[in-house]
């Protein structure tokens, strides 16, 4: 779980994060969990009431230990809380802030970690970067930057994330390694959405699609389509959906 210093929603202060039951902490946050199993920290209270006093202790007493907020990850064995790790809580602050106009209704929808309205051509690996890189400055319109495509963001992936504008992942919560490490950036806007559990990307041979409820296909994604994603509330559109300031 992150404990941020404020809350992207609210402004103030809050416990934010993800927990899940019968798994690791590296499951969470080594993106190797789909998003609709992962439950959000506010629900803790209800499941378990007593952990959560005692996490929020904890996290408290390492705020005023370490003099400010802190990220933490927990697993509990048996009963017993144990924090794996501590560290600085990071929220990455864009300069700028967008809203999508008159958008349809979206395919997917994730966890949004970072941004807000952004429009994208697909990559998926460092090879589409040099050819969508000389469209974006040749004037393409539909576009603001290059969103990397993965199915599993991992801690080898974190040079390829950072060096695209923005991430859409099938997996990941906003505490995974990928979500610290976008967080992180200061130098530039960023945007991103994991756990958009709609969707299946597959590197290997260059291609994504969107499934519906049933499973059945809504749409598709090739190196150099759009689409659009919101980094604040974690929707997904296909193709290209209007922008404006905040």
């Amino acid at each position: 779980m992150g404990r941020s210093p404020s809350s992207p929603a609210t402004g103030g202060r809050e416990s934010v994060g993800e927990f899940k039951f019968s798994a690791a902490g590296e499951d969470l946050v080594g993106g190797l969990t789909t998003a609709i199993s992962l439950l959000p920290l506010s629900q803790l209270a209800t499941y378990m009431p007593m952990l959560d006093r005692r996490v929020r202790h904890t996290t408290d007493t390492l705020r005023r230990f370490m003099g400010t907020d802190q990220e933490i990850e927990f697993t509990v064995d048996h009963g017993v809380l144990s924090v794996l790790q501590s560290r600085a809580a990071e929220i990455g602050a864009n300069r700028e802030r967008f809203a999508f106009v008159d958008a349809p209704a979206s395919v997917a929808h994730g966890i949004g970690v970072r941004g807000s309205a952004f429009r994208g051509l697909v990559a998926f690996d460092e090879a589409d970067f040099a050819a969508l890189r000389e469209r974006l400055a040749a004037g393409e319109r539909e576009a603001d930057g290059i969103i990397l495509l993965l199915e599993n963001p991992t801690p080898d992936d974190i040079p390829m994330i950072l060096a695209a504008d923005a991430l859409l992942a099938a997996k990941g919560g906003s505490t995974s390694h990928a979500a610290v490490a976008i967080n992180a950036v200061g130098d530039r806007d960023y945007h991103a959405v994991v756990g958009a559990g709609a969707l299946r990307v597959d590197g290997r041979r260059r291609r994504a699609v969107v499934l519906d409820a049933d499973g059945g296909e809504v749409g598709r994604l090739a190196a150099g389509d759009v689409v659009s994603i919101d980094g604040a509330t974690g929707v997904v559109h296909l193709g290209a959906v209007a922008v404006e300031g905040l």
